[in-house]
């Protein structure tokens, strides 16, 4: 059996609208490879929020540490 991945999603599917995608998951039986595909292409859009949060919060960590650094040198001179 293999493993279906977010690269297994076809484009129509992620060009759908949200609602849309939940109605096309709906017509499929629970556990069927079209059901599970469209529970993949739900979930990466709700995760998407997530990752940017993330890359953000890690951009402001390191711009922490810039300024952190350049005060910590300005004030040893």
């Amino acid at each position: 059996m293999s493993t279906l991945r977010e690269r297994d999603i076809p484009t129509t599917l992620r060009r759908m609208s949200t609602e849309d995608v939940a109605a096309w998951c709906e017509s499929f039986e629970e556990g069927s490879a079209n059901h599970i595909l469209g529970q993949l292409e739900l979930q990466r859009r709700r995760d998407h929020g997530l990752r940017v949060r993330i890359w953000i919060a890690i951009g402001l960590s390191l711009c922490a540490l810039v300024v952190a650094s350049v005060a910590l040198l300005v004030s040893m001179r």
